[in-house]
């Protein structure tokens, strides 16, 4: 997947969610990552700026925007954040993830559809992931079942992508 490196913003520059009217929420996942910065970057300057609408994600990588919408792209700056899964470890990378509007999970996975343009049933097949019915990699939230062979799957893909993001840097 050659496609990976221009998919990943990352070091150096994911129940589901749900949306109403008045904010959007959802998870960001790479392990759920506690404390991750999540914003609506208006300029895509990948830069929380004053006035952009953000939040913080919770212990089980969760966030609420107020006055976001499901039209907004969504953005983490991952730096700080602990990987719920990982060794509790800050992140000291500058990691980046987006995901494209409409989007109910941020992942390593996410930032490949909404940076590359790539289908995310092409990229589950590529990768060999067999995503539950009705979701797709843009709506499915693996944070809450890690021992599942799917979420086993997905989260390795999300690994690898971003180890693979850091030898480019």
């Amino acid at each position: 997947l050659s496609f990976m490196a221009l998919g990943l913003q990352a070091c150096g520059g994911g129940g589901g969610g749900s949306v109403n009217t008045n904010s959007l929420a959802g998870s960001v996942i790479k392990g759920p990552l506690s404390g991750a910065t999540v914003f609506i970057d208006s300029d895509e300057d990948g830069i929380l700026d004053p006035g952009e609408l953000s939040a913080v994600t919770d212990d089980s990588g969760r966030y609420e925007i107020a006055g976001a919408t499901a039209d907004d792209k969504i953005t983490v700056l991952a730096k700080g954040a602990i990987d719920v899964w990982g060794d509790g470890s800050p992140i000291t990378d500058d990691l980046i993830l987006t995901a494209p509007a409409g989007a109910s999970v941020v992942t390593p996975l996410t930032t490949i559809i909404a940076e590359a343009g790539v289908d995310p049933a092409d990229l589950a097949a590529a990768l060999g992931i067999v995503v539950p019915e009705g979701q797709s990699l843009l709506t499915w939230d693996y944070s809450n079942d890690a021992t599942n062979t799917e979420v086993v799957k997905a989260e390795a893909a999300s690994r690898a992508i971003v180890a693979q993001a850091k030898t480019l840097t």
